[in-house]
C-alpha cells in the first residue's frame, strides 16, 4: 500500500497511472494497474475468485539489466513508462548517462543477501558490462561499490535505483548511510574532543595554581 510516509516521488509514479488519487495520506493498497505492479515489483495477486497467483513480469528487487534508455527528464520518464511498447523486462529508465555501452536480451534476476538492511550484497557474473537496478525507492544516502569501487547511483524508471557493473565477476554492495546521521555522529565527536581538550586545559592550569599556591 501507500501511506503518508511515502516521498513524492513514490506518491508522483502512483498517480501517473492513476490520477484520480489527489491526496498524499491514508492508504492505497487495492492499486490494479499492471504496468505499476510490474514497476514496483508486485509478484503475487488475487485472481476473481481470491485464489493466489504469480505475476511472472513483476520486477524483482535486484535485477541486471544490460539494455537501458537515458531520458533527462521526468515527465517524459513517466510518459514513457506508461507506453505500451515499452517492456520494463527488457530495459531500464535513467536519468543520467551511465557512461556504458548497452547489452542486449531481457534482465535477469539477481540473487543478494543482506545481514542488516542497511547494507545489502550482491554476487553475479554478466557477460556484458551493464546495470544493476536497485527496485526500492529512490534515496540520496544509498551508495553503491562495485568490485571495491564506489559508483554514483543513479535514478532509474523515475524511482527506483541503479549502479553501472562491468562484465565478468561482479560483487556489488549497496550502503545506506543517512547523511543526518554522520553529520550528528560528527558533532557528537567534535563535542567530545572540545570536552577532553577543556579538561585537560583545566587540569593543566590547576596543578600550576596548586604548585604556585
Amino acid at each position: 500500500g501507500v501511506n503518508s510516509n511515502v516521498t513524492k516521488r513514490t506518491m508522483n509514479l502512483l498517480r501517473n497511472f492513476n490520477p484520480s488519487i489527489t491526496a498524499t495520506d491514508g492508504i492505497w493498497p487495492f492499486e490494479e494497474n499492471a504496468r505499476y505492479l510490474d514497476l514496483t515489483g508486485c509478484r503475487y495477486d488475487a485472481d476473481a475468485n481470491g485464489r493466489l497467483i504469480i505475476r511472472p513480469s513483476a520486477l524483482s528487487r535486484f535485477m541486471f539489466f544490460g539494455d537501458f534508455e537515458v531520458i533527462k527528464d521526468d515527465q517524459r520518464t513517466l510518459e514513457r513508462l506508461k507506453e505500451p511498447e515499452f517492456d520494463p523486462l527488457q530495459k531500464t529508465l535513467l536519468i543520467d548517462d551511465p557512461g556504458t555501452g548497452r547489452g542486449n536480451g531481457p534482465a535477469e534476476n539477481l540473487e543478494f543477501s543482506s545481514a542488516k538492511s542497511s547494507e545489502i550484497e550482491l554476487q553475479f557474473h554478466s557477460d556484458s558490462p551493464g546495470l544493476v537496478l536497485f527496485n526500492d525507492s529512490y534515496h540520496k544516502d544509498w551508495k553503491a561499490f562495485v568490485n571495491g569501487k564506489e559508483q554514483p547511483v543513479i535514478r532509474a524508471n523515475y524511482n527506483s535505483m541503479a549502479a553501472v557493473v562491468p562484465a565478468g565477476r561482479n560483487e556489488v554492495v549497496f550502503l545506506f548511510e543517512p547523511s543526518l546521521f554522520l553529520c550528528g555522529l560528527r558533532v557528537s565527536y567534535a563535542g567530545i574532543a572540545v570536552f577532553f581538550l577543556v579538561a585537560g586545559v583545566l587540569y593543566i592550569l590547576r596543578k600550576r595554581f596548586g604548585e604556585m599556591g
